[in-house]
């Protein structure tokens, strides 16, 4: 069975500038979101790639007891393999020798030979390279008269074509062969010859400068003719080494597999805060004792996916030092405040692409690691928890349309029970970038901060210091010239960037709502089901349809989808409202009315009068209803108590 990984930390756990072991901690649950306890066997594989890509790292943990929470931790990176490349010369002619035997330092793995004198190739898997060509002879009244290639073969010199022979009952026929990127491309007959009544035509197999043969592990190279004093024949192969270090500079990215009872388990685990950052450490000039040993340290820009986020510990000019006003942090081609303004640490949603930037000649780096987000990791959603110290700190964004000024949305969103949106991080800032880009266009729209008390010092509503933190600006702004003292995000037509307003501006806004704790678990069931088949299919699993028939619930869901949306797709899923009794009486399967809603404008319409009497989410993350036989290929949203 698969289990669900909702907690995963990767740690260093050696100050050396030499890793060995890391651990690995999580908690493992089941599919109903249960605590799994007990033993379990668990091994680790590390790839190249998240998805395919080659096997770099292996290790058997063995067995691995959950505690009652289903906490787990082990360690690894010591008693595993690496699989790595190695690339060296195994021998070097004298001048004189036509036969050769290289010795490897280190055992091959099977099928990953390659060999090459830099003129001449061959590998382990298709063997001496170079393919006979083969050809048909045309004879009429006994002469020789055409030829044409029947197979171009491989493996030929362009500059110097093979011989070509004519045989037969005649005499004196002649031909060349025409030679293109290594395969024979045309015949020339130059002499006709005489007397022929039957005849065939022979092309010379390519040249080989050499032929390998394995023989007890090692390589028998042999030469036609022996190579010039100091030619050296270089093999690449992959062998096995001990521990994780290996595999670390195998690969520019790691991505962790973990195995439990023997079933892989989904998603792997991008791993980049191990010891890149120990080893790194040992060519740093820095008088910085502070380091975080678990960060990451790069000169390079990093790209961030779409399902993880990147935290920057601390920015570095080109002498590490971090005390530079000309150092910036780039994001997406953008640039922040100087980094002395910073607060640290700076988390920021993807996708993205993230790099220090020095308005000066120099190398800037950063220090970093890159996390999951948490709701990405697995179909299944639990809004249990909260930031107690900010209660905003996870949050709901929408769009209030209208015309407002600026103080009439503050309190028209405090009416709402939200605030106008604080967008004080970039990861907020993207949020509500997904949100304006899926609707296509939008207008100006108010958010929450200004510098009405003193000019230039611009506040967020909840009181932290605009020009301290993340910023998006347009160009040439804020520009205060005409007394213009509140923040507006532009339309679409300057890509939502801001803007400095006064108070005769009326727009709508962007309500920035608490995101609701809830006891129930949501996961969207994917397949093809029609709403009864879904009802039965979550009665079968031990939840329900979702019965959303309160606003927390109701925000709680929307949240979901939104979190479960890819390319700006919202999944059309199936929920536990029906009308199916009676037209236009809406029901929740447990039997309650559908006081509370969240209908797309003009819906439920019963289109056509097509008894559309079943409620699914719809684009823009809202309700829409559907006929009874619809079926929906994204499935249904199953809650669970």
């Amino acid at each position: 069975m698969k289990y669900y990984l909702p907690l995963f930390l990767v740690l260093a756990t050696s100050l050396s500038a030499v890793p060995s072991d890391i651990n690995y901690q999580g908690r493992l649950t089941d599919a109903n979101g249960d605590a799994v306890t007990g033993d379990v066997t668990m091994s680790v594989k590390m790839y190249d790639a998240q998805s395919g890509g080659n096997e770099i790292y292996s290790e058997d943990i063995g067995t691995v007891t959950l505690d009652e929470n289903g906490v787990y931790s082990f360690q690894f990176g010591a008693s595993g393999n690496s699989t790595v490349t190695k690339t060296e010369t195994i021998v070097t002619s004298d001048g004189t020798s036509t036969e050769y035997t290289g010795t490897f330092t280190s055992t091959p793995i099977d099928g990953t030979i390659s060999v090459t004198d830099e003129t001449y190739s061959w590998n382990d898997i298709d063997g001496n390279p170079g393919e006979q060509a083969t050809a048909y002879i045309i004879i009429i009244n006994g002469f020789a008269i055409f030829a044409d290639v029947e197979n171009g073969g491989s493996g030929y010199d362009d500059d110097n074509p093979p011989l070509v022979t004519i045989t037969g009952d005649g005499s004196g026929a002649t031909a060349t062969a025409t030679v293109e990127n290594g395969v024979i491309t045309g015949i020339n007959i130059v002499g006709a010859g005489m007397d022929y009544t039957e005849g065939d035509i022979t092309i010379a197999p390519p040249a080989a400068p050499f032929t390998i043969d394995k023989v007890d592990g090692n390589l028998e190279v042999g030469y036609a003719s022996s190579p010039s004093n100091g030619t050296g024949v270089v093999a690449t192969y992959k062998t096995l080494e001990p521990s994780i270090i290996g595999a670390l500079s195998e690969a520019s990215s790691h991505w962790l597999e973990l195995t439990v009872d023997g079933i892989a388990q989904n998603l792997r685990e991008r791993i980049l805060s191990v010891p890149f950052a120990q080893v790194a450490r040992t060519s740093l000039n820095s008088n910085d004792s502070a380091m975080n040993y678990n960060y990451a340290f790069t000169t390079d820009s990093v790209v961030v996916g779409p399902d993880e986020y990147i935290e920057v510990n601390q920015l570095f000019n080109s002498d590490r030092s971090n005390a530079n006003s000309n150092l910036y942090l780039k994001v997406n081609g953008y640039y922040s405040i100087s980094a002395s303004e910073l607060k640290y640490p700076i988390s920021i949603g993807g996708p993205c692409t993230v790099q220090a930037y020095q308005r000066s000649i120099g190398t800037p780096a950063m220090s970093y690691r890159i996390k999951k987000k948490i709701s990405s990791n697995s179909s299944a959603s639990d809004s249990g928890s909260r930031n107690t110290e900010d209660p905003y700190s996870n949050s709901l964004f929408s769009i209030i349309e209208g015309s407002f000024s600026w103080d009439q949305a503050l309190a028209d969103a405090e009416s709402r029970g939200g605030r106008l949106a604080v967008l004080n991080t970039f990861q907020k800032s993207e949020e509500v970038r997904q949100l304006l880009e899926s609707q296509g266009s939008w207008p100006n729209l108010w958010i929450g901060a200004g510098d009405v008390e003193q000019e230039g010092d611009w506040k967020w509503i909840n009181g932290d210091n605009l020009n301290n933190g993340f910023t998006n600006w347009h160009t040439g702004e804020p520009s205060n010239t005409q007394e213009e003292d509140y923040l507006v995000l532009y339309s679409n037509l300057n890509n939502g960037l801001w803007n400095d307003e006064g108070t005769a501006g009326r727009y709508g806004y962007i309500l920035e709502s608490i995101a609701p704790l809830e006891n129930s678990l949501f996961e969207i069931i994917e397949g093809n089901y029609t709403w009864h088949e879904a009802k039965l299919d979550a009665e079968s699993k031990g939840g329900k349809l979702a019965v959303l028939n309160t606003q927390d619930k109701i925000n709680s869901a929307k949240a979901f989808i939104i979190d479960m949306t890819t390319d700006n797709y919202i999944p059309k899923v199936w929920i536990g409202c029906t009308d199916e009794e009676s037209e236009g009486e809406w029901l929740w399967i447990d039997g309650t009315s559908v006081t509370l809603n969240d209908w797309r404008p003009g819906q439920p319409d019963n289109h056509g009068g097509g008894n559309q009497h079943y409620a699914s989410f719809t684009d823009n993350a809202v309700w829409d209803d559907a006929q009874l036989n619809w079926v929906w290929s994204n499935g249904y949203l199953l809650e669970m108590d």
